[in-house]
């Protein structure tokens, strides 16, 4: 597991942008990937997208990083490992984000699909 972050933290996402400028929906689900950090240094410079998928990946939190995933419209992080509140506030900086799926996460069996989903329609 550890040996997979490494090498997907390796890769240089302004090379990935030239690699693939006209990329739209990426899906890295399915692959245990624990640290947001590593997406986003990954793939936060792809000038074209608008929808990642990473539900099953063990993610622990999502967070903004300023600059990154500008065009992204659209998140599914389903079956992830998200358990913190912060995680709703960080998601409401992302500039073009207006479609998420974020169930079956710790948060939402701690409080209750309906619960989180409204206070995610009210940040």
């Amino acid at each position: 597991l550890v040996d997979e972050e490494e090498k997907l933290s390796e890769l240089d996402g302004a090379h990935v942008a030239q690699l693939f400028p006209h990329l739209n929906v990426l899906n890295i689900g399915d692959n245990l990937i624990e640290d947001w950090n590593a997406v986003v240094s990954t793939f936060g410079e792809l000038p074209a997208l608008v929808k990642l998928q990473c539900s099953f990946a063990n993610l622990t939190r999502i967070f903004y990083s300023p600059k990154k995933f500008e065009q992204l419209q659209v998140l599914w992080a389903r079956n992830n490992k998200i358990n913190s509140l912060d995680t709703f506030d960080e998601l409401n900086k992302f500039p073009k984000l207006s479609q998420l799926l974020i169930i079956e996460n710790p948060l939402a069996k701690e409080y209750g699909e309906m619960t989180v989903r409204d206070l995610l329609i009210a940040k």
